[in-house]
């Protein structure tokens, strides 16, 4: 059994965060939160209506606003966060400050696979393969900083789970 604290899963969109958090809040009894789904409880539309809507910088806002309500709840949790939440505003220091960051880290080649055709990413719909690679390349200093990292190709769900859970026993 992992020892209950607060865990958030950070990585590219197609690492699997969201599948391998639900996963993980089931092995370890706590509560699992995907923020891109608390934002749009929050704000009552889907990310992709507020990215067209608004705009990324307006969706960046919103993010950091859930990020901020999830931290200030102290209960263990296991937090999914979006792929780019790290890299706005204090987001990367707020989410360091919560519990353990846990990088499900992959080669951009695999993500471009697993997320081709995939509508509801809008930062992934026009030149799909160059995105995903300027985005890793981008982001990836800011990923690198979580305490654990655990490579996600090849390996399903559960694996990739209970390597985490025996990482961070104690």
């Amino acid at each position: 059994m992992v020892k209950p604290s607060r865990i958030i899963l950070i990585g590219m969109p197609g690492a699997g965060k969201t599948t391998v958090g639900r996963l993980l809040a089931t092995r370890m009894g706590v509560q699992f939160i995907d923020l891109d789904a608390e934002i749009e409880l929050q704000e009552g539309r889907k990310i992709t209506e507020i990215f067209a809507g608004e705009g990324e910088g307006k969706f960046r806002v919103l993010e950091a606003r859930a990020l901020q309500a999830v931290a200030g709840n102290p209960s263990p949790l296991v937090l999914a966060a979006g792929g780019g939440t790290p890299c706005f505003f204090s987001n990367l220091d707020v989410m360091q400050a919560m519990g353990t960051l846990v990088y499900l880290a992959a080669p951009a080649a695999w993500l471009i696979e697993r997320t081709a055709g995939e509508q509801q990413r809008p930062l992934l719909q026009e030149d799909h393969a160059r995105k995903i690679t300027d985005l890793l390349r981008a982001r990836e200093e800011y990923y690198l900083q979580a305490g654990v990292h655990i490579q996600v190709q090849g390996k399903s769900p559960r694996e990739i789970a209970d390597e985490i859970a025996t990482r961070l026993k104690g």
